[in-house]
Parts: C-alpha cells; sequence; structure tokens
C-alpha cells in the first residue's frame, strides 16, 4: 500500500526564472520516502525543462501548452495551431469569453482521470498557474505568490482583479516570500488573512555550491574588477540604467567590467540596455551575455553581484550570491 503524500506541483512554463528554480530547490530537498511528487506545467518550453526528468512531469496538453506558450518559437503545425489559439482566445475576450478557464476544466478533470485526488495541489506562481490549480480537485490547495500584490494589481485588469478575489478564496494556504509581501498581501484579501503565510524560498546549498564549481570557458578576465546582475530583461529589474551607472563610474577613473546574464525583451528592456549601451560608448565594458542554465560560477567568480531591481518578492540571487560569498550591492 503506498502511504505517501501525492503531491502536485502546478508551474507556468520551464523558461529562465525565479518560479521555476525555486520549485525545484523546494522538491529536490522533500523526502522522496515520503512524499509522491508530479509536476504540472502549463507549457512545455523552456531549457530548465532538462533538470526536471527526474520527476513525474505529467504529459504535456497541446492546446494549453501553445496557448500559454510562445508559438513563435514552435516549428510547422504546432506553429499554426498557437496562432489560431491565439486568435481564437482574442475573439472569446471580445465576448467575454475566457478560453484559459475552460481549457483548465476540461484538463483538470483529465488530470483526475488519469492520476486520482492529489493530497495536496500547489500553483507555483501567480496568474495562470493558480487559476489553473484552483480547479483541480484535491484534499489541500496552496498558491504561491511571488510578487508584491500592491504592484501587482497595476499590472492586471480590474475584471482580474474581482476574478481573483474568488481564486484565492478557493485555496487552504496563499504562501508569500516574504513577511513584507505576506502584509501587503493581506491588506487586499483581509477576509482571507489567517490563511496567508510567509516562507522564504527554499535553497539548496549543497546544489548551489557544486553547480559554482562547473567548468566555464568564457571566464572573466583576471585583473580586472568583474560585475555580475543576473535576471530576466523586464522593466521591474532596471538592467537598463546600468549603462549609465557605468559611465557614471568610468568617469570617476574606476576600470571594470559589467556582465548582464539573463534573457527575454519584456517592456523593451533588453532593447533600451542595447541602446543604453550604444549611446555611452560602453560594448567592450557592459557585456550582455545572454541567459545561463547554471549562472553559479559566474556569480562565484565575480568581485560584486549588483542587483538594480526597484521591487523583488524575495531575490533568489541575492540569496545564491551570499551562499558563494560575492559581496552584494542592491537597491533598497
Amino acid at each position: 500500500m503506498n502511504n505517501k503524500v501525492k503531491l502536485l506541483f502546478v508551474l507556468p512554463r520551464f523558461t529562465f526564472g525565479g518560479t521555476v528554480f525555486s520549485t525545484l530547490n523546494m522538491i529536490s530537498l522533500l523526502d522522496s520516502n515520503k512524499y509522491d511528487i508530479s509536476i504540472l506545467t502549463m507549457s512545455h518550453q523552456g531549457k530548465v525543462a532538462k533538470y526536471y526528468k527526474g520527476y513525474n512531469v505529467l504529459p504535456e496538453f497541446l492546446t494549453l501548452s501553445l496557448l500559454h506558450g510562445d508559438y513563435r518559437k514552435e516549428k510547422g503545425g504546432r506553429k499554426i495551431i498557437g496562432l489560431m489559439l491565439r486568435v481564437i482566445d482574442y475573439l472569446c475576450r471580445i465576448f467575454n469569453i475566457e478560453l484559459g478557464d475552460f481549457l483548465y476544466k476540461r484538463y483538470s478533470k483529465k488530470i483526475m482521470k488519469d492520476n486520482g485526488v492529489f493530497d495536496i495541489v500547489a500553483s507555483c506562481q501567480e496568474g495562470a498557474s493558480t487559476y489553473f490549480a484552483s480547479v483541480i480537485h484535491a484534499k489541500k490547495k496552496i498558491a504561491w505568490f511571488r510578487s508584491e500584490y500592491s504592484v501587482y494589481k497595476n499590472l492586471i485588469s480590474p475584471k482580474t482583479l474581482l476574478k481573483e478575489q474568488i481564486i484565492y478564496g478557493r485555496f487552504d494556504n496563499i504562501v508569500c516570500v516574504s513577511q513584507t509581501t505576506c502584509n501587503d498581501f493581506k491588506t487586499f484579501f483581509p477576509e482571507i488573512s489567517e490563511r496567508i503565510i510567509a516562507i522564504h524560498n527554499v535553497q539548496n546549498t549543497k546544489d548551489i555550491l557544486e553547480k559554482s564549481e562547473e567548468y566555464i570557458t568564457d571566464v572573466f578576465e583576471k585583473n580586472t574588477f568583474n560585475i555580475v546582475s543576473v535576471g530576466r530583461f523586464a522593466p521591474q529589474k532596471r538592467f537598463s540604467h546600468i549603462p549609465e551607472i557605468a559611465n557614471s563610474i568610468i568617469n570617476k577613473g574606476l576600470k571594470f567590467k559589467w556582465y548582464i546574464i539573463g534573457d527575454g525583451n519584456v517592456g523593451n528592456e533588453f532593447q533600451k540596455t542595447q541602446e543604453g549601451i550604444e549611446h555611452y560608448n560602453l560594448s567592450e565594458v557592459v557585456i550582455c551575455i545572454g541567459s545561463r542554465l547554471n549562472p553559479y560560477p559566474y556569480i562565484k567568480m565575480a568581485n560584486l553581484l549588483v542587483s538594480t531591481s526597484y521591487y523583488e518578492a524575495c531575490p533568489r540571487v541575492i540569496a545564491e550570491a551570499k551562499i558563494l560569498h560575492t559581496p552584494i550591492v542592491s537597491a533598497d
């Protein structure tokens, strides 16, 4: 008889970001003798999928995956289907119909049919994965919230705000990743405040230290003060401010290299960063090297890690830099 607790974690996708790695850290530390762990990712896109191969990842739901993924990265028939789904979703919204909600309910029935009832289902990030988890049948439901609601609410529509008042009411617990964001969340959901708790992101220190020893070929220059910033190119990270900051430091007579590790272009942040590099003629100083599955050797070798973010719920990269004993400069 299997007495293990059946857990289902719902991820938005396998692309780079704090959610997939924070979740991976957490499940890697769970006792496999006590927990039967399954992973449901709404889109199977993303290079981080390789790190989840040792776990039970549920089969892809094609329409859901293509609706929530980037259809432009697909090929052949999948790309055509993805484009059609986006058009259908747009038309549905005109008539006040949520295609996503329809798919969540449909696939939740299939999940229960194939896997039975889970003891716990946990959404790993706010938004779509939380909406999906809310309709999956389980004995207990947990929602992770990895942002700051007072900021997040400005990024969603009034209709979605009303929807979330209902959605979060379906969960037994809402986990915020810091006490500050927990207190902030409670101000918007006072009627369920007793269910809202704060738990910091779990860090697998042993894994981070081991990965930091991995050999890399594009090492930093010796005899140079090397700065690193890590994250997705998005407005809240403020990487586009780095060229101006770097230029100010150069004007004080200091020499250094500043490497930015990350991908994406949310709000044209990557483009703005490149324009700043060109404006200040800093192509040899501020260097965007793209995303890395393993950023830890770079963080370890750096003389300084800089976080320019104007808000973070619980900045994973700062915790990792502490583990690797790399000095940190951060915005407040």
